[in-house]
This record gives C-alpha cells, sequence and structure tokens, in this order.
C-alpha cells in the first residue's frame, strides 16, 4: 500500500482530491453556463462576459491524434489498459482542444464542472476561499496531468472550490456526456477509472500524513523532490500556501536549498 500511496502522490502531486463535505462557495461572478448563452450576445457584450466571469477566450476545436496527444493518452489510459485503434478513434473525436488565458478559470466556486481535462501545457491550481478570502491551495496541475474538478464533474454538482490557470494553458477537454459514453462503449475504461480514483485517495492520505507529521522544511525537501520544474516557476506565494507555510518560510527554505 506504500507504494502505491507513493505513486500517487508522484503521479498526481496530490492534484486532486475529493472533498464531497465541503459545502459549495458562493460563487463571486454570475456564471454563464453555455456557450451557447454567450453566442446569443452581441460581441462587445460576449467580451464583457468573458473577462466578468474568467471564461475561456479561444474557441475549442477537435484534437488530432498527434503524439504530443497520444502520448498523454498513452501516460495516463494506457498505464493501466490496452487501447484499441476504436477507442483511440473515440478519444480523439470526443475530446477538444481549450485555451485558458492566465488568472481564467477552468471551474469557478459555485458552478458546475463541465469538462474532464489533461494538461498540455501551463500550470493550473485547485484552491478554496477562507474566510479572509485568501486563496487556499490544495493542488496543481500541469503538462501531462489530469485536471479539473473531478468530484464537481462526475456529480454534476456545483463545486466547492476553484481551478484557475496561473499561467498561459492549453488543455484537452472531455464534456460528462462524453465521458459517460467513453465507458459504455469501452467497458475496460472501468479499470482505469478504478486506478485513477486509488491514486487520488491513496495521495491524499500521503499529504495528510505530511502535513501531520513532517516539519516545514520536510515538507518542502518532499515537494521538491517530486514535483516538476514547472512548478517553480509560478510564484512561490502559491506554492507556500499548498505546503502550508508563510511565502517568507517558503523563501528562506528555497534559499537554503539554492
Amino acid at each position: 500500500m506504500q507504494n502505491r500511496a507513493a505513486r500517487g502522490g508522484a503521479a498526481f502531486c496530490f492534484l486532486l482530491q475529493i472533498h464531497f463535505l465541503l459545502q459549495p462557495l458562493a460563487c463571486y461572478y454570475k456564471h454563464i453556463d453555455s456557450r451557447k448563452a454567450l453566442r446569443e450576445l452581441s460581441p462587445v457584450e460576449e467580451l464583457a462576459s468573458v473577462v466578468a466571469i474568467g471564461l475561456i477566450s479561444i474557441p475549442n476545436r477537435q484534437i488530432q491524434l498527434t503524439s504530443e496527444v497520444k502520448s498523454i493518452f498513452d501516460s495516463n489510459f494506457g498505464k493501466y489498459i490496452s487501447i484499441s485503434n476504436e477507442a483511440y478513434s473515440f478519444l480523439s473525436e470526443n475530446f477538444v482542444e481549450m485555451s485558458y488565458p492566465q488568472r481564467s478559470f477552468l471551474v469557478e466556486g459555485g458552478a458546475t464542472a463541465r469538462y474532464f481535462y489533461f494538461a498540455l501545457s501551463g500550470v493550473q491550481a485547485g484552491y478554496l476561499l477562507n474566510n479572509k478570502g485568501e486563496k487556499v491551495i490544495f493542488g496543481f496541475s500541469y503538462q501531462g496531468s489530469p485536471s479539473g474538478i473531478y468530484d464537481s464533474f462526475v456529480t454534476q454538482t456545483p463545486s466547492a472550490y476553484f481551478m484557475e490557470a496561473l499561467t498561459d494553458s492549453r488543455l484537452i477537454a472531455i464534456s460528462k456526456e462524453k465521458y459517460d459514453a467513453l465507458f459504455t462503449l469501452f467497458p475496460e475504461f472501468y479499470r482505469w477509472r478504478t486506478h485513477f480514483i486509488e491514486a487520488i485517495l491513496f495521495g491524499r492520505g500521503s499529504r495528510e500524513v505530511e502535513m501531520l507529521t513532517l516539519t516545514a522544511k520536510e515538507r518542502f525537501d518532499a515537494f521538491i523532490k517530486r514535483c516538476p520544474n514547472e512548478l517553480l516557476q509560478i510564484p512561490q506565494k502559491y506554492l507556500a500556501s499548498y505546503l502550508n507555510m508563510t511565502p517568507e518560510t517558503f523563501s528562506r527554505l528555497r534559499a537554503m536549498r539554492d
């Protein structure tokens, strides 16, 4: 079980955690739930709405099964199952590419997650807002990893937290309808889902143990060892929040390591 927990932590850097007991946060902005609603607005109104609620500004498009995309499918789905040519075709026909500018939302608190993602580039962060309105980071996604708010996506209920692009980001996304169809048409993907959820749960358990038992320096060292370089390029206040320490402490520990 320890090895499985380690794999979960390393694979996702504790990316997605299931917080079913958390109550949904009030959304700060009026949420427009579909692109159809935006298309009915005038160009000026649409731009204002996109800026106000942080929706993507670049239209989605169907993906091609490039080496980049195939590598994403193979390193995630293919890690646990054999992907047939028919399944590759379904995936490439039903995933779409989306671009999110820096500081825009993949999912807003109080809104329902419409897509499950894999990140092609950029860094995204999941967070809650505390009673002071401060962001409390609980995970990151980055190139090659799953992204989104999985419990809201699966249950199609309002999210208790936010998923924000910390840098300009490209992701591939699948809707809930197409996601469900994937398992109906290709039942072998249930095996992937079982391992995926196990990795989330084992990663969450490992993170809780670290938070309860390790010193700030030990948490910092463990984080640096397992996480990719792109996370070190984002503002350190986000990393400090994730590690439950002040930015000053994080900066001091980083200076000691450098």
